[in-house]
Formats: structure tokens, sequence, C-alpha cells
């Protein structure tokens, strides 16, 4: 009989014999025009539009899969987001919300938004504490209770992420040292953060960039004109910024989003869209070239 770690690790006491594995054949990488079966993970400072950008995405799940995305907020925050929302206040409510998902209610959702892994984590924590009866994180031996508490975070987190298309994870940042370069990352301890980003199939950073205006300021000498803004979403990452994606069309890219009034004139997300149509319709036309030089 297999031990309860056996089962755990889908390690059985006698091997199964290599007949009953299935090897894959080659099979082509589907088109999409959005890749909703995916996992995004949305960064950038507070009160900066993550929660109105996971909206948008919501409103178009709802157009094309007649379902919304369901809005967790943790933080409530989230009283000028329109669709399906519910304000969670605890890890309670979190897992009888969770629990409710899991025997039926998900078929009313295309998927997920956690808004946000900061209160998850510090949730998971407390709860780590109180298991471990210890006063903070970072108190009990060998460095157990991290490893608790990110347990804790990763099996609800995976659990939505199996209900639903689409998890979309919105966090806020931190910028820490690293190899003496200064980084912007997800707002969660160290390994827990490099969980969430593996799990995690892009990585958005949205941000506020300054655009030199053309109106000059009264009453000052300076040839300067008032500084505008622009909202950026990068998947452009490097030394000092996490993001990416495994999307050829997104990862590197940066995505100029339109004002957050305009709606419904638009969806912030047509440009990401834009890009995978893109993407499909190059890819189309090297693929008949190719077929017309045979």
């Amino acid at each position: 009989m297999e031990s309860k770690v056996q089962l755990a690790l889908g390690v059985a006491a006698r091997p199964a014999p290599v007949s009953a594995v299935t090897l894959p054949d080659f099979t082509e990488r589907p088109h999409e025009d959005f890749p909703w079966q995916s996992t995004w993970l949305l960064i950038g400072q507070p009160k900066n539009g993550k929660s109105k950008l996971a909206e948008h995405l919501s409103r178009a799940a709802l157009e094309k899969f007649g379902k919304p995305l369901l809005h967790l907020d943790t933080e409530n925050g989230a009283h000028q987001i329109h669709g399906a929302k519910i304000h969670v206040l605890n890890l309670g409510e979190l897992d009888r919300l969770i629990q409710a998902l899991e025997v039926g209610g998900h078929e009313k959702y295309s998927g997920f938004i956690l808004d946000t892994t900061d209160m998850l984590s510090e949730w998971c924590d407390r709860l780590t504490c109180l298991e471990l009866k210890i006063g903070g994180i970072g108190q009990a031996e060998y460095g157990k209770d991290y490893v608790v508490s990110r347990n804790h975070f990763m099996s609800r987190m995976m659990r939505l992420k199996t209900l639903g298309k689409a998890l979309i994870l919105i966090a806020h940042t931190k910028t820490e040292k690293r190899d003496d370069v200064s980084q912007t990352r997800p707002n969660l301890t160290g390994q827990l953060s490099e969980m969430v980003m593996g799990q995690s199939d892009s990585i958005a950073y949205l941000a506020l960039e300054k655009v030199k205006g053309s109106k000059p300021k009264r009453g000052s000498d300076e040839d300067g004109v008032p500084d505008t803004y622009k909202r950026i979403l990068s998947f452009a990452g490097h030394e000092g910024l996490c993001a990416g994606s495994r999307y050829e069309a997104l990862n590197g890219q940066r995505f100029e989003l339109q004002d957050l009034t305009k709606w419904p004139e638009g969806n912030l997300w047509l440009p990401v869209f834009d890009a995978f149509k893109i993407q499909e319709e190059a890819e189309q036309t090297d693929k008949e070239g190719k077929s017309g030089l045979l």
C-alpha cells in the first residue's frame, strides 16, 4: 500500500510498466485570437488602473463566452469596478467562496480576478503564525513558517486556476536590490514571488509615463510645458523589471493604453488583442509563402 507521501508525489510503490506511458505525437501550435486559457500577473503601483484593466478583460470575456470574470476584491477597493465582483474580508471567506465555486459555482464565470495577491499573502502569513504559535513570519526555525505560508498561498491560487479559463492576479510592486541592481517585482516574499511568476503565462507591468505637454506654464520663466501622462502596459522585462510573456506576440512588447474613461468606445486590451491577430496573419502569410515554393 502506498504511503501518503507516495500518493502526494504521484509515486507508486510498484512503478507502472513503461508500456503504460503514452508518448505524444507532433502537433501544430493552436492559433488563438487571444490566449484565454492563461494566467496573467498584472503588477504596478497602487491606484494606477490595474483593477480597471482587469475589468475590461472581464468585459471581453463576457462578450466572447457569455460569462464574465469574477472579481475577488480583497482590499475593498473595487467600488468603481463594474461587473461580477465580491468583497472578500478574510481567508475564511475566501475558502468558503472557493468551495462554493468547486461544487459548481464556477460555471457562471469564465475565470477569476484575484485582487490582490498582496492581501492573500498577508492572510496566509497570519494563518501560519497561528498554526505554528509564533509572533511573526521569520521566527520559526529553519524557515518553516515561510514554507507553510507559501503552501497555503499556492494551494488556493492553484484551486482558482483550475476552475476557469483565465486567472488574473493583481499585485503591487516593490523595488529590491539584486546583484547591485534595483529590480521592480511583485510585492511578495522572495521564493513565493518566484513561484507565482513561474505559474504566470504573462507578467505585465502597468505604469504611468510622463509625456511632455504642449501648453506653456503660466507665470513661469521655464521653457517647459505641463507634463501629461500615458498608461503603458509592458511585457518588456529587463534586469530592473520583472515582466514578460510566454507568448511571442507579447514578449518584449510595450502597449500604450487609451484613456480609462473611453469605455464603451473601446477596450483597454485592444492593443494586446491586435498583437495576436498581427502575429497570426504574419504566420499565415509565411506559411502560404513556403507552400508556394514547394
